[in-house]
């Protein structure tokens, strides 16, 4: 028996038809969803009680069994000893004939559930917190600070003017890294990750495209509705010359319960003081305020003079705004020198409070006139419900709301400048194919590698020979088994494209490989990615432009400037090696800065976002060397298993053939075992992209073989 499978290292009892095939596939470009993983088909052991043992009782019904269907980790497969698929996971699908029905499946498949559905606004960036304020910003708007951490604040052009040599802090919006974001959501799911220190990914950026905000649970948590309640009434009877009454109004929690909402406090501590009644901020933020409370004013029967009442919102004492005043002559109905009750109130659509500023709503009243004798009395805080001619008058309300937006002074968590709603995993999706990836999961430890898809090229002059191995028919030398001339979904013209923006100009920065083959379908989608490109700004240049602001159209030139906004697609940029000189002011502080820059393309940059000039021909010259005049075999190997611990090793080093006179990518070997031949799918990598190797390097090779001025498919 060539095979043996370990779970934590204690062999499973296999039985002598047991049969286990895996197969070894490599991470596909194009469909970075599924991330191909190695596995195996379903195969059976025995229902031995030493298997019963390893896998959790799993058949049986008893309480002490283990829930089937569960996956089991740290499992290995040996193949003449040598280990093919260590840690690998095995799946147990069922039990019947007194036997489990198992499989296997190892590799990439370990990340992605380890990614799951997590967003990336749940990654931790704690280590970066800091107060959003002017001395901040500037320290962590360098060059040098980005260069150092992996993000920094960044200026770009998002709509409404600018002038760098008087800026707003506030201007400067979070840029992180994106080698920064992929090593927090790999390190938060347990892995290492390799990459290459060059090309496009050490200089790919992901700025923010909208205003960090406070998530529901933040706002929720701190909602404040509250009445007010008995035990506060209070009066004053008609006096000579009174002065202002100036009271913080008693709301404090208690909802009358007849026609009224239940009230809503606080559920972090000390933001609502049922003492003081007040609502004190515990971070800084911009809330909506509504304070509302009726009154009846009194007078003599003499009635010399009248009064007037209104709310005012108080921040630490001091009046930051106020209701309009309502007079007693407004009063129309006078029952015994007392009005009927009236209603007064204050409103703030976008109040700012910073962190422990305390929020009171004050009842003020004053005479009104220059009668020689003022005499007027109040009853106010009254717990009753109340009407008026008939008509049912709003009662004692004081709610609070925190808006989402973060405002100045407000803790800065970089997670909430990502795109709020987009996966962690579709985020390395997208990095895989901007940047032509391939992945691949170390067998032994939990460790990425990410290689480009030109690996496969760059490797050429230490391919593995085939020769050899290979299982060949009664066929002439260099006629192949089984070849197609396709492979995949692809079209005439295949197209990469950017998200498309209305600020964007359509189709900037896409590109097309084109195939020559005209049986082909005329056209098919490589990939759309979540991000739009980013254009240069024409009203700030040297800028790129993300459109979050835009002017709004009024035929009134003597109206103040107003913008709407909006939250434009997520990007991706690449750092520049230029800077710009910036100059932050707020009041009388003025901080210079020699701030980093952005671009999508850029003359004398090495490294392009357009899909075009770069990720198609440069990114992606992998696929353009297989796609080339395409050769799509199928051919046997005898393989022994250390042929097979090579290529999980190195899944980027091509084979040669002398048979077939190429060198092939292995995209898929099927169904292993070491006892016959196997087939194995390999794509031919088109000789005009291979560089001769340096002589002697493989003096095994013919010369002939390379194209020592390599060429590129056509790209459009």
């Amino acid at each position: 028996m060539s095979n043996q499978l370990l779970i934590g290292g204690v062999a499973v009892d296999l039985s002598p038809d047991t049969v286990i095939l895996p197969s070894f596939q490599v991470s596909d470009l194009l469909k970075p969803e599924s991330i191909q993983s190695d596995f195996s088909p379903e195969f059976s052991v025995p229902g031995t009680s030493h298997n019963h043992r390893l896998l959790g009782h799993a058949a049986w019904d008893s309480s002490t069994a283990r829930v089937p269907y569960q996956s089991l980790p740290n499992v290995t497969l040996l193949s003449e000893g040598v280990e093919i698929m260590p840690r690998a996971r095995l799946l147990l699908k069922g039990y019947e004939g007194g036997a489990y029905q198992l499989q296997l499946v190892a590799g990439n498949k370990r990340f992605v559930e380890a990614l799951g559905e997590k967003k990336l606004s749940e990654l931790d960036f704690s280590r970066f917190a800091h107060l959003r304020t002017i001395g901040n910003i500037a320290q962590r708007a360098t060059a040098a600070y980005a260069a150092a951490n992996g993000w920094s604040y960044e200026l770009y052009d998002r709509g409404r003017p600018l002038d760098v040599a008087n800026l707003s802090p506030y201007d400067l919006w979070p840029t992180l890294s994106a080698p920064l974001v992929l090593e927090q959501l790999a390190t938060e799911a347990g892995f290492a990750v390799d990459y290459p220190a060059d090309g496009l990914l050490p200089r790919l950026q992901v700025p923010a495209v909208a205003p960090a905000q406070y998530a529901e649970d933040f706002v929720k948590a701190r909602r404040l509705r509250v009445d007010v309640g008995p035990d506060h009434e209070d009066d004053g009877a008609p006096d000579s010359n009174r002065s202002d009454v100036v009271k913080t109004i008693p709301f404090d929690g208690y909802i009358r319960p007849l026609g009224t909402t239940p009230p809503i406090v606080p559920t972090v501590p000390g933001v609502y003081n049922a003492a003081a009644y007040s609502f004190t901020a515990d971070k800084a933020m911009y809330v909506q305020v509504q304070a509302r409370t009726v009154l009846r004013l009194i007078y003599s029967t003499v009635r010399l003079g009248k009064a007037q009442a209104r709310v005012e919102l108080h921040v630490n004492g001091r009046k930051v705004s106020e209701g309009p005043w309502v007079s007693s002559v407004e009063m129309s109905d006078f029952e015994e020198g007392e009005t009927n009750p009236f209603s007064v109130s204050a409103t703030a659509e976008r109040l700012l409070l910073n962190a422990g500023e305390q929020l009171t709503a004050v009842l003020r009243i004053a005479g009104v006139g220059s009668a020689p004798i003022d005499k007027w009395g109040f009853r106010i805080f009254e717990y009753a419900n109340f009407n008026s001619g008939g008509q049912t008058i709003p009662g004692h309300k004081f709610e609070v709301n925190v808006l989402p937006e973060q405002p100045p002074g407000a803790e800065v968590n970089l997670a909430e400048w990502l795109p709020q709603d987009m996966k962690q995993l579709d985020f390395f999706k997208s990095l895989v194919q901007v940047c032509g990836f391939s992945v691949q999961t170390d067998a032994y430890e939990d460790r990425l590698t990410l290689r480009p898809s030109r690996a496969v090229l760059d490797n050429a002059a230490y391919a593995r020979d085939w020769t050899n191995k290979r299982d060949a028919p009664d066929l002439p030398t260099g006629q192949p088994r089984s070849v197609a001339y396709r492979f995949g979904g692809f079209g005439q013209r295949n197209l990469f494209q950017w998200a498309e923006e209305e600020s964007v100009r359509k189709g900037y920065g896409n590109g097309t490989l084109v195939i020559a083959d005209e049986t082909l379908p005329a056209s098919y989608t490589l990939t759309t990615l979540p991000f739009a490109a980013s254009e240069r700004s024409t009203a700030q240049p040297g800028l790129l432009l993300i459109r979050n602001y835009t002017l709004r159209e009024n035929e009134d030139p003597f109206v103040e400037t107003e913008y709407d906004s909006s939250t434009p697609k997520p990007r991706l940029t690449l750092r520049s090696t230029r800077t710009q000189q910036l100059s932050l002011v707020e009041g009388a502080v003025r901080r210079p800065v020699e701030g980093p820059v952005s671009y999508f393309v850029e003359d004398g940059e090495d490294v392009s976002l357009d899909a075009d000039a770069y990720i198609l021909p440069v990114a992606w010259a992998g696929l353009g060397a297989m796609l080339t005049e395409c050769r799509y075999h199928k051919e046997r190997y005898r393989l022994s298993p250390r042929d097979i611990a090579e290529f999980l090793a190195e899944p980027n080093v091509p084979v040669w053939d002398a048979g077939l006179q190429g060198y092939f990518s292995i995209s898929k070997i099927n169904e292993y075992t070491s006892t016959r031949s196997v087939e194995v799918e390999m794509l031919r990598l088109h000789p005009s992209f291979l560089v001769a190797p340096e002589p002697g390097a493989r003096g095994e090779f013919a010369p002939a073989e390379f194209h020592t001025q390599p060429t590129r498919p056509e790209f459009f």
